[in-house]
């Protein structure tokens, strides 16, 4: 089977390519020994491309490779948001784990209790510490958040930030940060 190893999308984004590797690697792209993979061709090849590279060369593999490709029958949805389901503890729906952790957020935040202590109520008694208005707020984000089906984004969202806070990375507030749900969480 013939296939590329693709990096980037096209050939001019060979150089972007290679900044992020420094990035990643903390190294300057003066560097004349620095990781670098500015020989190789890393960006997706149309199969025109691939069908000249090889067919002299290996034209069995080329063929194999479309027997391969004509028996994938694959259809993807397009205009759907697919968002994968967020693992949660104990069988809850994504709804009721979001819901708990934004409401022990917010008991710890505004109503001076201990995150650990926050989170071993039900969401009942966590509500009774919040004010009207808060509550008014969280349900109507809740309510958003609920009918768009970005419950799970939101839990995925806030298992990587959690993990990159625990790794020392430093996180803006980005646009999220202005929901009242959002804040407890992180």
């Amino acid at each position: 089977m013939v296939t590329s190893d693709g990096h980037y999308l096209n050939h001019e984004d060979q150089e972007a390519h290679e900044i992020l590797l420094c990035v990643g690697t903390g190294a300057y792209l003066s560097d004349e020994k620095r990781m670098s993979l500015k020989d190789f061709e890393l960006h997706l090849t149309t199969p025109e491309d691939i069908i000249s590279r090889w067919q002299t060369t290996n034209p069995q593999a080329i063929a194999n490779t479309k027997a391969i490709a004509d028996r994938c029958d694959v259809e993807i949805k397009l205009g759907d948001i697919l968002i994968p389901k967020f693992p949660t503890p104990n069988g809850e729906s994504e709804k009721e784990y979001l819901d708990h952790l934004v409401y022990s957020g917010m008991a710890a935040r505004y109503a001076g209790m201990k995150l650990e202590d926050a989170k071993k109520l039900p969401n009942d008694q966590l509500r009774a510490k919040l004010s009207e208005a808060q509550l008014e707020r969280l349900d109507m984000e809740f309510g958003v958040l609920d009918n768009m089906g970005y419950n799970g984004y939101f839990l995925i969202v806030q298992d990587f930030i959690n993990w990159g806070k625990s790794q020392g990375i430093i996180f803006g507030p980005g646009v999220a940060q202005q929901l009242a749900l959002s804040s407890p969480m992180l």
